[in-house]
């Protein structure tokens, strides 16, 4: 769920991607992040948080919210 995912500084043991678009949402803002090799990942953040179009950001899934994916991804 885009809820559950950490957006934050590049670091050790996130992943990184890069922000292809950020949209607001009234008190959120929504972004769809690229990650290589993986289809556009989306999250929720604050409306003042500072990742910004073109911006490598941090990424991570929040401990305990981890889903598989059992269908095929294309």
């Amino acid at each position: 769920r885009p809820e559950d995912i950490d957006v934050g500084a590049v670091q050790a043991a996130w992943g990184e991607a890069t922000v292809l678009r950020r949209r607001f949402l009234g008190e959120r803002v929504h972004l769809t992040l690229a990650l290589a090799g993986q289809p556009d990942l989306h999250a929720v953040v604050d409306r003042d948080h500072p990742a910004r179009g073109g911006a490598r950001v941090g990424v991570r899934v929040r401990d305990g919210r981890l889903m598989p994916c059992l269908d095929p991804v294309s």
